[in-house]
């Protein structure tokens, strides 16, 4: 059974990393869709939001398997596909300090340079110039055909990083732009 803790972390201290879409075998491994490779943060846990609190779950690293844009994870606090359904279609956040200490993540935004930016609610914005390191607050400066935008990259959500294509697709906050 999954418990409630009464003190967690805050979601404006942490980035949006991706989220539980489906179950996977019988012993409570789930598959996530992950913005970037897990494999590269440095953490023993990971934080699930559930019903608008973000919960630490800690990983089973003998029994999780990495792709690129996905993972097959083992939760120690899960160990029966009975308690998966509770974190199925369940966000998945890491602290943005253990972003900014992780130098292979830095490594992966930077890749983005270039990449043309799409929002899901407005279509194609413009292409990734750059991401900013400001510390807990890295920014994504974008050139859109009339300017330039600077996203903070903790109050954007990211979809989906098409390394083919090389687009990355954004969710918004209409609070940040007006297109």
């Amino acid at each position: 059974m999954i418990k409630k803790a009464k003190n967690h972390l805050q979601k404006e201290n942490c980035q949006k990393i991706g989220s539980i879409i489906k179950t996977f075998g019988h012993k409570g491994q789930v598959v996530a869709k992950l913005s970037f490779n897990l494999e590269y943060i440095e953490t023993e846990s990971i934080f699930i939001e559930i019903d608008n609190c973000l919960i630490p779950f800690f990983i089973d690293f003998k029994n999780t398997r990495f792709k690129k844009n996905s993972a097959t994870i083992k939760f120690k606090e899960i160990n029966s596909i009975d308690e998966t359904p509770t974190i199925i279609n369940c966000d998945l956040y890491i602290p943005t300090e253990i972003l900014d200490d992780n130098p292979e993540v830095k490594s992966e935004f930077e890749k983005l340079a270039g990449y043309e930016i799409i929002d899901t609610e407005k279509g194609k914005i413009g292409i990734c110039t750059e991401i900013i390191e400001i510390s807990k607050n890295p920014l994504i400066n974008i050139k859109t055909p009339k300017s330039e935008l600077l996203l903070p990259i903790n109050g954007i959500e990211i979809i989906n990083i098409d390394e083919q294509n090389q687009t990355i697709t954004i969710k918004i906050p209409s609070i940040y732009i007006d297109l």
